[in-house]
């Protein structure tokens, strides 16, 4: 059995786009290639070549096809399907590895602890008015960059992707994993493993430049997220979880951004999504707010972003839109 399954999602990058992730991985140095395996995802989109793909001479790549484009969740869960490895690890291809000692790390270092979730630092690329900025993410337990996870765990809990998101999926898949991996079963570390390269033409960054439009995702994610945890997760753990995200939402939808004319278009969906949230959600609430509510403003100040509505009046006002029904918001999307 392959020690680590290295699952790469590809649509319609080009050769050139894709270039950078392939010589991170064949340029590993210390390690033994015949502990990891290398499948490449082509969810419906411009298949690369296998001629492109045989100037990687470490890379044995399994290359396969979605049948229906199921954005990244649906590449990523075609990629587990096929899978052997005891641990697994995903990487978007217009990303690369930091350097080349993340897998010699991950086999040395990760791989004996044998925990069930390791999260390591990642770095992400902004490019502002042609200055090139490097900015390092530290422990961050949403994004799905940098992380490693133990194939048996996912087994054994049924975890797999939500494929009706097609945005934001990756908050689902942590709210699932931490909730249901344990505090001690998770291992984080500060090495930084993973650079993150935003695409312009990602869902990512469409969803951001039309006014955040993946937020209503995002709610639907952590109430899918609660669906699938109820059942098997101590309550007080799902009541800390639900009411965090509940202070989170709070402040998110307090955010400037939403003042633009693309924001007001896009803050409908998410409020509808909300309301629909919190009514099902409700009895949950029970989890120390008060001290949450002040924990996010002395973090949030940093980011000004105050909101102008007390949480009552903001909670009430969600609450009383009244909607009961999972609403259609995909349409918006």
């Amino acid at each position: 059995m392959k020690k680590l399954s290295v699952i790469i999602t590809h649509y319609k990058e080009t050769e050139e786009q894709c270039f950078r992730c392939f010589k991170s991985l064949d340029d590993q140095l210390l390690c033994n290639f015949d502990d990891f395996e290398f499948i490449l995802v082509n969810d419906c989109g411009v298949k690369l070549s296998d001629e492109y793909l045989q100037q990687f001479k470490n890379l044995k790549i399994n290359h396969i096809s979605t049948k229906v484009n199921g954005c990244c969740s649906g590449a990523r869960q075609a990629g587990m399907e096929v899978m052997t490895g005891e641990y697994l690890t995903f990487i978007d291809i217009d990303d690369y590895l930091y350097n080349d000692f993340v897998l010699f790390y991950f086999i040395s270092e990760l791989y004996p602890m044998q925990a069930n979730v390791y999260v390591t630092n990642s770095v992400e690329i902004f490019n502002e008015q042609n200055c090139i900025k490097y900015v390092e993410r530290k422990r961050q337990s949403v994004p799905i960059h940098g992380k490693f996870y133990k194939h048996q765990f996912l087994i054994d809990k049924n975890i797999n992707q939500a494929l009706e998101l097609r945005l934001n999926e990756d908050v689902y898949w942590h709210f699932v994993i931490f909730l249901l991996a344990g505090d001690q079963n998770v291992h984080f570390s500060d090495f930084i493993s993973y650079v993150y390269f935003p695409n312009v033409n990602s869902l990512t960054r469409l969803g951001e430049l039309y006014g955040y439009a993946g937020q209503a995702a995002y709610v639907r994610g952590i109430d899918l997220g609660l669906e699938e945890c109820i059942e098997r997760c101590e309550y007080e753990r799902i009541c800390e979880a639900a009411t965090y995200y509940l202070v989170f939402f709070y402040y998110e939808m307090s955010s400037s951004r939403w003042f633009t004319e693309l924001g007001q278009k896009w803050i409908i969906p998410t409020e509808m999504m909300l309301s629909y949230f919190i009514t099902k959600w409700e009895s949950l609430w029970s989890y120390n707010i008060d001290n949450l509510i002040e924990y996010h403003y002395d973090s949030m100040k940093l980011f000004k972003t105050i909101p102008n509505e007390s949480f009552p009046d903001w909670y009430n006002r969600i609450r009383f839109l009244n909607v009961t029904t999972l609403p259609n918001y995909s349409q918006s999307l």
